[in-house]
């Protein structure tokens, strides 16, 4: 019973985790784009 909570919290955590990540990178990659269409803004 243990090891199955374990498993299921350590799956939530990754992906928590994970859906993080990839909001962190696209907000990354935007600020990115726009810098580059118009760099002098």
């Amino acid at each position: 019973m243990s090891r199955v909570w374990i498993l299921i919290i350590g799956a939530v955590t990754i992906s928590f985790l994970l859906i993080c990540l990839v909001g962190f990178v696209r907000d990354g990659q935007r600020r990115r784009s726009k810098r580059d269409r118009n760099p002098w803004e």
